[in-house]
Parts: structure tokens; sequence; C-alpha cells
């Protein structure tokens, strides 16, 4: 499969997780994603991570702490409370679902 970058999904989000980090995640390209990329903090896109997490589109992600992130919500056939927490090193955990109000859409602002 192409890097996320290639396939044009709509609806992903990306987000810095640790100083220079970021990760591109989810998304939909008629059918919602569950690929994440890694970017380097030499701006290398690391190939595709599939099947971590709902596929979905439509989510907000944010940075906190000073070094993780999480993607949360987002559409899957209507909207989802899902949250993923992505560590230090870029590993994004399982689905934690039933946090607050599903919806999709939304933004989100790193804090920490």
């Amino acid at each position: 499969m192409a890097n996320l970058a290639v396939l044009g999904l709509l609806g992903l989000r990306g987000v810095d997780y640790t100083t220079g980090w970021a990760i591109f995640g989810y998304g939909s390209t008629g059918i919602s994603s569950s690929l994440t990329n890694l970017v380097s903090n030499t701006g290398v896109v690391a190939s595709d991570t599939t099947g971590v997490g709902t596929a979905r589109k439509d989510l907000a992600a944010a940075g906190y702490g000073t070094d993780k992130a999480i993607f949360g919500y987002g559409y899957v056939s209507g909207n989802v409370s899902l949250t993923n927490l992505v560590s230090n090193t870029g590993v994004v955990a399982s689905d934690t679902t039933g946090v607050g109000t599903a919806r999709y859409g939304l933004a989100a602002a790193s804090f920490g």
C-alpha cells in the first residue's frame, strides 16, 4: 500500500507526539481506514501501519504532555466515541470505547 499522503485520504488527522516527530492516522478513500504513518524529525514518512483501532474518518487528534498524543471520536457508519492513545515511540493503542459523547468533525488542541 502507498503512504497516506499518496492515497489522498480525506478526514485523516496528524499530530505531533514527541519533539520533532508526528503521526498521521485514519481517514477515508471512500472506505474508512485505520492506517497510520510516523513522520521522523527529518521529514521521512514511514510505511503504512495498518489495523490499529477502528477504521474511521473525521476524527480529532491532539498532543498531550510533552511526548504523547491521542486520536479521538470520528465517523464510521455513524458518530463514534472511540479514543486511541499514541505513546512517545509512536505506538497506537487499541480502542478505548464509550468516552464522552459520540461525534465527528471536531477540532482538538494540544495540552500539557
